[in-house]
C-alpha cells in the first residue's frame, strides 16, 4: 500500500540563495533514498515521499530507520497506532535546524495491521 511520508525542514537562514542551496540538498538525498519520480517538493523545504510498504510496522520501521540516517535524538509524538510523527532538533543535514516527519496509517481501514 501506498504511504504519504511528509517531511518539513526548518532552515537555520533566511537568505533566499542559500535556501535554495539547501532545499536542493534536501532534494538530491530524498531522491538518492527513494527515488524521483516519487518525491515532491510542496512548498519551500516541505516535501511528500510517496512509498510502497507491505504493513504499517515495516513503514514505521523504513521511516524511523531513515530519520536516523538524517538525524539524531527523534522525538515521537502522537498516537503510534494510527499516526507517526517524529521530530529531531539534531539534524545531521547542513543548514537545518529541525526536521518533522509526518505519515497516516492507511492500513487500519484495511487491516488493522
Amino acid at each position: 500500500m501506498d504511504i504519504e511520508i511528509y517531511l518539513n525542514f526548518f532552515l537555520l537562514t533566511s537568505k533566499e540563495a542559500s535556501k535554495l542551496k539547501i532545499t536542493k540538498n534536501i532534494q538530491e538525498l530524498l531522491n538518492e533514498k527513494f527515488s524521483e519520480n516519487v518525491v515532491q517538493q510542496l512548498e519551500n523545504a516541505c516535501f511528500v515521499v510517496t512509498a510502497e510498504y507491505d504493513s504499517w510496522k515495516t513503514a514505521i520501521y523504513k521511516v524511523l530507520k531513515f530519520c536516523q540516517s538524517i538525524g539524531k535524538q527523534w522525538v515521537i509524538t502522537g498516537n503510534i497506532e494510527s499516526e507517526f510523527n517524529v521530530w529531531s532538533d539534531n539534524p545531521s543535514i547542513i543548514g537545518v535546524k529541525s526536521i518533522e516527519v509526518n505519515l497516516d496509517n492507511s492500513f487500519i481501514s484495511k487491516s488493522g495491521d
